[in-house]
């Protein structure tokens, strides 16, 4: 078999800090990227694709790290753009700039290596212990860069390259719709035997039609930008006026997420920067001169889903922000300097990937680092509309009759968010609902095996539902509203689920329903196992108690993988759709 790869030099061993990034097109299940290592292969770094996954590999001996992406479809034949850093012992991944995940080690943060950076291929048996793939890779890449160095192809001498073609891809772009629909398993009919109870809830008593084709809606109309559909979803402006002296900016919007970038700019030192941001629904407005930033936030929130205007700027040192025409909150940035400088592009409704990985901006933004998950518009600088934005990513157009969140069709479809999801000790989550039946399942995660541990959150005859159990039986904590079809009356409902050892805790809409508990030192929910949104692929798996997914729509869903740790924005549309489901946009009616 022949073996095609290019062998670069590195200047320096990968080290403590790390990056690459390429463009790769492929229909490979399974090949290795790149790779390095010491001359032994006791440590070493490299990139592979696996069963469609990207999975980055660094080991600084006897302790290999892997960070695997979500997505598995990146062997589609499309081009990808893929961003990878090591800092210290954390890896970050950013791919296309739609999914980014990060892992930290607990071990060293040096990887040594002394081979060269072989790309596709090399001509020593690799050690499968440091990359997830040892297959020749077969496809196409471009633009690669290593430590911001632009490398040539065409420069690196030929002994250095084998049985690679340096032309145009041969492999055709290939579309993918983000509206997918798949087979569903087939399951036990009406005349099977089965001793299950289960639950059908009468459609007629919601507001909302449950059977709807998203695709024949009429968007209505145009009321702005939308942005939020990926975590650096943003414009970029280059052609702002100066900002050094004094400012002041205008934008509506409306949002019912909690937290997102609105507004960033930074200088290259990342010392001076401006900033608004919405945090726990509060608006705050930041920015800092040089010798000291200055913070003004809104004491009302204003994430209730309705348009508001914010007015905020700074004169020298002065700073003001006020909503809506209400008082004005105002305040003076510490210190002697007064100019702002600022280095082009200007960020709205996001950041790209490279700047929020900074530990100086992630402490501008105050740990806020998606972007604004909402509509913008009529955006000003001293009364003069923005313009034109010289640059986009993923934002599109804010409509009437659709809004933000994924929908989930009355015939039947959910999400595997994860392949592996570990529950432990301590789980928490958020999400959004607006249902359009009264019976379904929202979150699931479960051992198949029978009596195998699992969480499950259901609707039941208009009732939350949160279950648990690790094998010492069932916890259970439900929630009961005033009326039957209270939680499909049209309108968005809230809904909180922590699991705390043995104690599971359910919020809807504010109110705490009775906690459900344990038996004491029974807490750990050991699950290696899938998660899914919005339905389920089995129905007779003990704790389900209806025989329906999900139908309507789910949004601002965020994770809390354990205690003292934050909620992390999650996005449905890095997961598997099984099913009719409809990504990054709800049906208002």
């Amino acid at each position: 078999e022949r073996r095609g790869f290019i062998s670069k030099e590195l200047a320096a061993s990968v080290g403590t800090n790390f990056d690459v990034t390429f463009r790769i097109k492929t229909l490979s299940n399974a090949s290795m990227i790149l790779y390095t290592s010491n001359n032994d292969q006791t440590s070493g770094f490299s990139v592979a694709i696996l069963r469609g996954r990207l999975v980055v590999t660094s080991d600084p001996g006897g302790a290999p790290l892997a960070l695997e992406s979500t997505v598995n479809t990146y062997n589609d034949g499309n081009w990808h753009y893929v961003s990878i850093m090591k800092m210290g012992a954390k890896l970050m991944m950013n791919i296309d700039d739609q999914e980014m995940v990060d892992k930290t080690g607990r071990s060293g943060t040096d990887v040594f290596t002394e081979r060269p950076l072989y790309i596709g291929g090399t001509d020593f048996t690799m050690s499968e212990r440091l990359v997830a793939s040892t297959a020749r890779f077969s496809g196409c890449m471009s633009d690669f860069t290593i430590n911001g160095n632009f490398l040539n192809f065409a420069t690196i001498p030929r002994q250095n390259v084998r049985d690679v073609s340096f032309s145009e891809c041969p492999i055709e772009d290939t579309e993918i719709s983000v509206t997918r629909t798949t087979v569903l398993p087939t399951f036990p009919t009406d005349t099977e035997e089965s001793t299950k109870e289960v639950t059908v809830a009468p459609e007629e008593k919601c507001r909302l039609p449950s059977n709807v084709d998203v695709e024949t809606i009429s968007p209505g109309d145009v009321e702005g930008f939308k942005f939020g559909d990926t975590l650096t979803s943003r414009h970029e402006y280059v052609g702002w006026k100066s900002l050094r002296v004094k400012a002041t900016i205008e934008i509506e919007f409306k949002t019912t997420s909690s937290g997102g970038i609105m507004l960033y700019a930074t200088d290259r030192r990342k010392t001076d920067f401006i900033s608004l941001i919405m945090k726990d629904g509060h608006l705050v407005f930041s920015f800092n001169c040089g010798s000291g930033a200055l913070n003004l936030e809104t004491d009302q929130k204003y994430n209730d889903g309705k348009w508001h205007t914010v007015e905020f700027g700074r004169n020298q040192k002065t700073g003001k922000i006020s909503v809506d025409g209400g008082a004005v909150k105002e305040g003076t940035s510490p210190g002697p300097t007064q100019s702002l400088n600022l280095r082009k592009p200007f960020f709205v409704g996001g950041i790209n990937p490279d700047l929020s990985s900074n530990d100086k901006v992630k402490k501008h933004l105050q740990g806020v680092l998606g972007s604004f998950e909402g509509c913008m518009r009529n955006m000003k600088q001293n009364y003069e509309t923005f313009g034109q934005p010289n640059a986009t990513q993923k934002v599109s157009s804010c409509v009437a009759n659709l809004e933000r969140g994924t929908f989930f069709n009355d015939q039947g479809g959910y999400i595997t968010l994860y392949d592996k999801y570990y529950v432990g000790l301590d789980f928490a989550f958020n999400l959004d609902i607006r249902p359009r039946n009264l019976s379904g399942v929202i979150l699931a995660i479960y051992d198949p095996a029978e009596k195998g541990d699992y969480i499950f959150l259901q609707l039941v005859d208009g009732k939350v539902v949160a279950t648990a159990d690790n094998g010492q039986g069932e916890v259970k904590t439900e929630y009961t509203p005033r009326e039957e079809n209270a939680l499909c009356d049209g309108e968005w409902h809230s809904i909180s689920v922590n699991k705390a050892k043995n104690v599971l805790l359910l919020t809807v809409d504010g109110n705490n329903a009775p906690a459900g508990t344990g038996a004491v030192g029974s807490s750990e929910i050991n699950t290696n196992d899938p998660m899914y949104i919005g339905g389920v692929p089995d129905f007779t798996r003990t704790g389900i108690l209806t025989d329906r997914n999900f139908s309507g729509c789910i949004r601002n869903f965020e994770i809390r993988r354990g205690k003292g740790e934050l909620y992390k924005a999650q996005y449905l549309s890095s997961g598997d759709i099984t099913g009719d489901v409809t990504l990054n946009k709800c049906p208002r009616n």
